[in-house]
């Protein structure tokens, strides 16, 4: 192996064993086409490898489940690394056996490693240590391709410090990564100690305590609760989940509150209907004959999408609490406490069964982020394709163009039939508003009709509804698509104006 002269001597740095020293107990035997280090085989390969393995996992398991194994799997290499240099060294002083590792990590070419402090006594189970680690092999070449990610993803490297460091104090350290270039920043930097002095509610700590080391002993993994199990298994349930339940288990009817595109469908049958493919009534066009009929058909509890447009009869059957029901609106409870059109005994329902689902938008990064992942691993199986990346999909989550789950599908579909990027893909599935001042005959018709006697928006805007549908010979849906609405906020808007139903 070359070592280029200026950096020769960096070679004999450290304590014992040096990379050096190392590197000359490196053997090579063609006859049997093995490599070994010290008498224990090693291998030679290509370091996208470990990039193709990792999409491969992230497209078979999801974001969190690859995460835990290649931690788990660093964890594991770097306690047998640990064991390794005990017994080749065996008269080797154990503080230097100790910060082999880092020597290790270099001589790999996984990454180098430059120590800020590493202050520990073996004899008191003391340790902290902080560490800068240039070149990584898992966050470099992420770096490299413009990308960015929006955690630390020097996953098996943090598992590898952490299982060096827990063999040699004989309890379980952890290293966590605080900053890393695949981030945008100049270097990763780890900090490690023992896993008591992390704070036991930190997701890093719970992550490695019940999911790395759980199999240490061979004790079954802990269940995660209730909360972690619905965030894992369905992402875009998961802020809803706890409430959906205590409100089913109660006997009420769940009333799921947010916009047309926050996913509201998807998480009542996640959470209440798992495993089945239920048919949902329409509120807009719900009767009190269909009512029956679906209640006849033993298809309790009934779901009904836009409970908050169903017509005075049907809400006051609804009302005597004798159907059991879920369902979703789009007009904030606040609305409808004051809408005449809603009666009072419903309304008493929706308000104790009302639960808010946040719009896409609004989730905190990571839960948008789980929720990318989410959509893209389904559609890659779906499509027979591979996933976007994980910068790729950290950029669509980030990414405030994307106002609703359709959207985002639209640009993961995108991205999978195309070589296109993720830049493509937000154009290519958003618009920009549409400019009102953009057609001269309607400025000049406002115009107008500001100079003369005003303008009645009101009656305008009814005016416009009424025109849209009657161009679309009654079809409500195409009358909705016309204007920029959803079925369900025209019907709504249609009936404010006094509209037969």
């Amino acid at each position: 192996m070359k070592i280029p002269i200026k950096f020769d001597l960096m070679t004999d740095r450290g304590a014992k064993p040096s990379v050096r020293e190392l590197l000359a107990s490196v053997n090579f035997n063609p006859a049997k086409g093995t490599i070994d280090l010290g008498g224990a085989r090693i291998i030679m390969q290509r370091a996208n490898v470990g990039h193709i393995m990792r999409d491969e996992l992230r497209a078979l398991l999801g974001e969190e489940e690859t995460r835990v194994f290649l931690l788990r799997q660093g964890y594991l290499a770097g306690r047998a690394d640990a064991d390794f240099m005990r017994q080749t060294w065996p008269t080797l002083d154990i503080g230097d056996a100790f910060t082999a590792g880092t020597r290790l990590h270099t001589f790999t070419g996984t990454v180098r490693v430059e120590t800020v402090h590493n202050d520990f006594d073996f004899r008191r189970g003391r340790f902290s240590g902080s560490f800068i680690w240039h070149d990584s092999i898992e966050a470099l070449p992420i770096a490299e391709k413009g990308l960015r990610t929006a955690d630390p993803c020097c996953w098996t490297l943090v598992g590898y410090a952490s299982g060096y460091a827990s063999a040699f104090f004989g309890k379980p350290i952890l290293y966590k990564e605080t900053t890393c270039i695949a981030q945008g920043k100049d270097h990763c930097r780890v900090v490690g100690k023992p896993l008591e002095e992390w704070p036991a509610d930190d997701p890093a700590v719970i992550r490695f305590r019940d999911r790395v080391l759980a199999r240490e002993t061979g004790a079954p993994r802990p269940a995660p609760p209730a909360r972690a199990r619905a965030a894992a298994a369905d992402p875009v349930a998961a802020p809803v989940q706890d409430a959906l339940q205590l409100r089913a288990l109660a006997g009420l009817p769940c009333i799921l509150i947010g916009p047309e595109d926050s996913g509201r469908r998807h998480a009542i049958e996640a959470v209440l209907c798992p495993g089945t493919e239920p048919d949902w009534l329409d509120g807009a066009d719900l009767t009190l004959a269909r009512l029956e009929t679906a209640r006849e058909a033993g298809k309790a509890p009934l779901l009904i999408d836009g409970v908050d447009l169903c017509a005075p009869q049907v809400q006051r059957r609804l009302g005597q609490g004798r159907i059991a029901f879920h369902g979703t609106a789009t007009t904030p409870l606040s609305q409808l406490r004051a809408d005449p059109r809603i009666l009072s005994a419903f309304f008493g329902l929706l308000a104790v069964g009302a639960v808010a689902m946040p719009a896409f938008g609004s989730r905190p990064e990571a839960d948008r982020r789980a929720v990318v992942e989410a959509i893209a691993l389904r559609l890659a199986r779906q499509m027979r394709a591979r996933a976007p990346d994980e910068a790729v999909l950290a950029r669509l989550a980030r990414s405030g163009a994307l106002a609703g789950l359709s959207q985002v599908t639209g640009a993961l579909r995108h991205l999978m039939l195309t070589d296109e990027g993720p830049e493509a893909a937000l154009a290519a599935v958003t618009r920009p508003p549409a400019d009102p001042h953009a057609d001269p005959r309607l400025t000049s018709w406002i115009a107008d009709a500001l100079a003369g006697d005003g303008l009645n928006l009101d009656a305008l805007e009814a005016q416009v509804r009424h025109a849209a549908l009657a161009t679309e010979g009654g079809n409500l849906a195409a009358a909705a698509r016309k204007l920029g609405l959803t079925r369900a906020q025209l019907a709504y808007r249609m009936k404010a104006d006094g509209a037969p139903s």
